[in-house]
């Protein structure tokens, strides 16, 4: 839950870190919840494990919608870039 609530906020306040976090939290609140259910009378608070791979889940999504909204972007604006010198590399700029 913890990676879950850091991806979250990772997302907001940068987003690099949620791309990695996400993942993660994702895929250890699965096992724990398998964990948790395999075995229901030794381990407890499997509500808490799957809100950490919910909010892991949600940061892993919102990271990729990010990351396609940057791509896109910078699709959409190469020829800007391009006319402005930024675009290419080794472009004669010295």
């Amino acid at each position: 839950m913890i990676l879950g609530i850091c991806a979250l906020v990772s997302f907001v306040i940068c987003g690099v870190l949620a791309i990695i976090l996400g993942p993660i939290a994702f895929f250890l609140g699965r096992s724990a919840e398998r964990e948790i259910n395999a075995a229901p009378g030794v381990y407890g608070n499997g509500g808490q494990a799957k809100a950490g791979w919910v909010m892991g889940l949600i940061a892993s999504i919102l990271a990729i919608i990010g990351i396609v909204l940057v791509v896109v972007y910078f699709i959409a604006f190469w020829d800007e870039f391009e006319n402005a010198g930024l675009g290419a590399v080794g472009s004669g700029l010295s």
